[in-house]
């Protein structure tokens, strides 16, 4: 009964420091939820979200396949990580399909309704991306769960032409501008072998924090006694010297 209370606290405080715009937080609190319910799929489902706002796509990949894999029936988590897989592809209208679904399962949670709202502004439906948007903050006591998701290129919205911006040395450059709004964008590719390796050794890690505390003291303890037993030996050696 007491980890079932615990691993809900460490649930609600993912959700709030997503609602918050605190990846960093947010994984922490779902990393120790997964050492308590490593088979939880809302504990990867919270670990896959929290990764997003940190950029590291490679585990999102990784912790929305977990959610898939313990939830193979399909099911409100299983949903989701597959709207974020799309996402993660570049495929906003399977993902934006995904996520009407998950709403259609559960309604209240805040963190869907945002991120259909962030996959309408993908799509260039800005004026239902903001009555998602709204959506989402009455759900989350007035969040919007900003930096959550990657960062969008501009898109135009049918019918209404761009605000013209005023002439400048710039403007001779239009290429190279584009250029530099393209970067901005994350560029995702499915992981290799070594990659997958790699990721799955960091998702091990973030689901084990105390592994690598405890681990980073035991070091600092051996070069304790190495440097204590190192001063030991100069202080003989000058006392054997000055005997």
């Amino acid at each position: 009964m007491e980890a079932q209370t615990d691993i809900q606290t460490y649930l609600e405080r993912g959700k709030q420091a997503l609602a918050q715009g605190q990846g960093r937080e947010a994984a922490i609190a779902y990393a120790h939820a997964a050492q308590l319910e490593p088979d939880n799929p809302m504990v990867h489902l919270g670990l896959a979200e929290a990764n997003l706002a940190l950029g590291s796509y490679g585990v999102v990949y990784m912790a929305c396949r977990k959610v898939q894999e313990l939830q193979p029936a399909g099911g409100f988590e299983s949903t989701v990580a597959q709207a974020l897989l799309d996402l993660l592809d570049r495929r906003y209208d399977r993902a934006l399909q995904n996520v009407d679904a998950a709403i259609s399962l559960d309604p209240g949670s805040g963190y869907v309704h945002a991120l259909r709202a962030y996959l309408l502004r993908a799509t260039g439906q800005d004026y239902d991306a903001g009555l998602a948007r709204s959506r989402a903050a009455r759900l989350s006591y007035g969040q919007h769960f900003d930096n959550c998701f990657p960062p969008l290129e501009p898109v135009s919205t049918p019918g209404y032409g761009p605000t013209p911006a005023p002439a400048s040395s710039s403007d001779s450059l239009p290429e190279e501008n584009g250029m530099a709004q393209r970067e901005t964008i994350p560029t995702w590719s499915r992981p290799n072998g070594m990659q997958r390796q790699v990721i799955r050794t960091r998702f091990a890690l973030s689901q084990n924090p105390r592994f690598v505390t405890n681990t980073i003291i035991a070091i600092n303890v051996i070069v304790f006694v190495i440097l204590a037993l190192l001063n030991r030996t100069i202080s003989f050696d000058q006392s054997e010297q000055g005997l």
